[in-house]
C-alpha cells in the first residue's frame, strides 16, 4: 500500500508534502512516537483482491484495520483531521456515526469510485459534496478537478 501511495503522490505531484511511515496503523507505541501531523490520510483495506464491487466492506468494521478502531487511535495520538477512502458500498450512515463528517463522492473519467470522507478541521460543507478528475494516465476527455459545494 506504501508503494501505491507513493506512485499515486507522484502522479498528483504532491510527494514533497507527504510523509510515508510504514507500520501497524493500530500500534499504539508507533502512534505516540510520531510528528502530530495536521492531516492523516487513512485508506484501510476494503477491497478484496480479485473481488468484484459488490464484495467491498459495507460496514466499515468490515475493513482492515477496522476503521472505527483505526480512527480513535489516530484521533487519540494524531489529529482530529481525518480524510478516510471508503468504497462505494460502504453505509454511509456508518460512517457518519464516527463523527461529524463530510461526505465527498469520486469520479475518474466520469465513473464514481469511491468516497472521501472528512473529519474535523477537513469539513467545510454540510452535506454531500462530489469531485470530478481526470486520471493523469487516460486520454479520455472529462472535466479536471471540480470541487463540490
Amino acid at each position: 500500500m506504501i508503494e501505491r501511495a507513493r506512485t499515486n503522490a507522484a502522479t498528483w505531484g504532491v510527494s514533497d508534502r507527504v510523509n510515508f511511515i510504514c507500520g501497524d496503523a493500530l500500534n499504539e507505541s508507533l502512534l505516540r512516537g510520531l510528528p502530530r501531523p495536521h492531516v492523516v490520510f487513512a485508506d484501510p483495506e476494503w477491497e478484496p483482491l480479485g473481488q468484484p464491487l459488490a464484495a467491498h466492506a459495507r460496514d466499515p468494521k468490515q475493513t482492515q484495520p477496522p476503521t472505527p478502531e483505526l480512527m480513535a487511535r489516530i484521533r487519540r495520538h494524531l489529529s482530529e483531521n481525518v480524510a478516510l477512502r471508503m468504497p462505494l458500498t460502504v453505509d454511509l450512515h456508518a460512517v457518519r456515526v464516527l463523527g461529524p463528517c463530510e461526505v465527498e463522492q469520486v469520479y475518474i473519467d466520469g465513473q464514481p469510485k469511491f468516497y472521501y470522507v472528512y473529519y474535523g478541521a477537513l469539513t467545510r460543507c454540510a452535506g454531500p459534496t462530489e469531485v470530478r478528475l481526470r486520471n493523469p494516465r487516460s486520454k479520455a476527455q472529462h472535466p479536471g478537478f471540480s470541487p463540490g459545494c
